[in-house]
């Protein structure tokens, strides 16, 4: 309902606001089919809920009511425990509050103009140099620059009516935003959204079950994506249990030297113990490095 109230409030102000009969009952009639008589009256005070949009003595409502109205549904639903904890919360109310910073800076976007001084001064330096560019290309160009500044005049001219068209995006005009064509795919998305709130999703692997995507994997093995992922995964592999293996032989060695080497002296033993350490330690450390690299 937020968004056919923004529609109705875009597409009724500003200077390219409609004026067609049809367009106007139509934009009420949205708003209408999504509201109760309550509400509608609220939308539109002192309205009876069957009046047409082009009958209407009200523009556009106040988008700002259906934003209380949200913030009232999230402080009821708070009430009744289904948002627990006050991040969730904080959380919701931010984006409500989003909605209504958003309406503004289409506001503004909608209905600044650009400043007429400004206008006038581009149209006169645009007419200007169109009229003065063929002295300079006529010496080049010779008796083609008449069709060369066909084509330059209606691209600058071109431009500058984009640029208007452009100024005033949620208008009327055929290449304005149509913001109605987006509700559609948002009512289809809350459909959506509202009906699969209790689906109960499939579930692949029982528990107990063993993971295994050899089906998943098998229609990938003919990709050169895969077979490039699937050899860096084996070179990773083997790297790790070469560095699971050497990991084990310094501890064996603790171990041996803690029985051979007297407390009180050093030993033959002792130090060649240290020395393997040492250089099972380095290739260690080379081969973590290595498989980081990979």
């Amino acid at each position: 309902m937020y968004f056919f109230v923004t529609i109705e409030y875009f597409k009724r102000t500003g200077p390219t606001a409609t004026t067609k009969k049809g367009v106007l009952d139509q934009l009420r009639n949205d708003i209408r089919n999504l509201t109760g008589p309550k509400e509608f009256r609220l939308l539109y005070p002192c309205e009876d809920v069957s009046t047409p949009g082009s009958a209407s003595k009200h523009v556009h409502t106040n988008p700002l009511i259906i934003i209380s109205w949200i913030q009232f549904l999230i402080c009821d639903c708070q009430e009744d425990q289904g948002l627990l904890t006050a991040p969730v919360l904080n959380v919701v109310v931010d984006c409500n509050m989003r909605l209504l910073e958003v309406f503004w800076e289409m506001n503004r976007i909608d209905k600044t103009q650009f400043p007429f001084p400004m206008v006038q001064l581009v149209k006169l330096l645009n007419i200007l140099w169109l009229f003065t560019f063929p002295f300079v290309l006529q010496p080049v160009c010779l008796s083609y620059t008449p069709l060369f500044m066909t084509v330059i005049a209606t691209g600058f001219l071109g431009c500058e009516h984009v640029a208007d068209i452009l100024e005033k995006p949620f208008g009327n005009d055929a290449n304005d935003f149509d913001l109605r064509a987006s509700a559609a795919h948002l009512l289809t998305d809350l459909e959506l959204i509202f009906i699969a709130r209790d689906m109960q999703l499939d579930t692949v692997f029982q528990e107990g079950d063993k993971l295994d995507f050899s089906k998943a994997l098998a229609s990938l093995e003919n990709t050169v994506e895969f077979q490039g992922f699937h050899a860096n995964m084996q070179k990773l592999v083997k790297l790790n249990t070469e560095i699971h293996k050497i990991t084990e032989i310094p501890s064996a060695v603790n171990r041996a030297s803690a029985v051979v080497r007297p407390a009180s002296r050093e030993t033959p033993l002792s130090r060649a113990c240290s020395d393997n350490l040492v250089g099972t330690e380095s290739a260690v450390v080379g081969l973590r490095s290595s498989s980081f690299d990979l």
